[in-house]
């Protein structure tokens, strides 16, 4: 008992750390599939109305078939789209979404799905839109078992919280991005500085004013004014917006 919460707190650790990391999704990957007893995983979305999936990252999936599956299988699923129906959250196997004597009797299963030694698989969807649907796929070498269903459900709410953490994550780089992008095309110089007078950012017309030297220069990584007066007044205002609005008296 003691071992297997030790083995849950690790693998909720490295999805979370591939929530603020994105790379490291392949090892949170292969983590998960270690707790459940999968031995390939896959983070992807599909478009029900488009009939186009994307994969995000992969674990332990041979390219071959990966390549086979979008060049050729993906019409074929049958479990599309019935699967993105099923509530956020939930933990489904191919036998939530279809009979097994229908499954393993369809092209999909006996060309694709049967020769990787696949024999089922766990799905959650993660986050749903109208037709389109981010999951999770583990997929396992036998018919999931209640225990693989239960350690799978385990992981939901961080696997869930993780989804939402990592487009937080994208949502601040979006917005960094656009502040950078409106700044380039301002024509006066731009400086974004810390307390230290640290140069966070600075659009081209600051890169040539520091190029020439004549009016503000580069310390190191801080912004400083070249005449000395005017550098104590520079690094006193730096200090005094450090402290916020009451520092300037509003």
């Amino acid at each position: 008992m003691v071992s297997e919460v030790i083995e849950l707190s690790a693998v909720i650790a490295e999805i979370y750390d591939a929530a603020i990391e994105p790379a490291l999704w392949q090892q949170a990957l292969a983590s998960i599939c270690g707790y459940v007893g999968g031995y390939s995983g896959v983070l992807f979305w599909h478009d029900a109305a488009s009939e186009s999936s994307q994969v995000l990252h992969l674990y332990n999936e041979d390219p071959k078939y990966t390549q086979l599956y979008f060049e050729k299988y993906l019409p074929m699923n049958p479990m599309f789209p019935a699967a993105t129906f099923v509530d956020e959250g939930v933990v489904s196997t191919s036998d939530d979404i279809m009979p097994r004597s229908e499954f393993v009797e369809t092209r999909f299963y006996k060309e694709w799905v049967r020769p990787q030694g696949m024999e089922d698989a766990l799905a959650v969807n993660l986050e749903k839109g109208v037709t389109r649907t981010s999951l999770i796929n583990v997929r396992t070498e036998m018919v999931v078992t209640t225990p693989m269903r239960e350690r799978m459900a385990a992981l939901v709410p961080h696997l869930l919280r993780a989804v939402k953490i990592g487009r937080l994550f994208s949502q601040h780089k979006a917005k960094e991005e656009a502040l950078t992008a409106t700044l380039d095309h301002v024509e006066a110089a731009v400086f974004l500085v810390g307390a230290d007078g640290a140069i966070a950012f600075s659009n081209e017309p600051a890169l040539r004013l520091l190029g020439e030297a004549s009016i503000v220069r580069k310390d190191g990584d801080a912004l400083r004014a070249v005449a000395p007066q005017t550098d104590r007044m520079l690094r006193d205002i730096f200090t005094s917006a450090a402290n916020g609005d009451a520092s300037l008296g509003v």
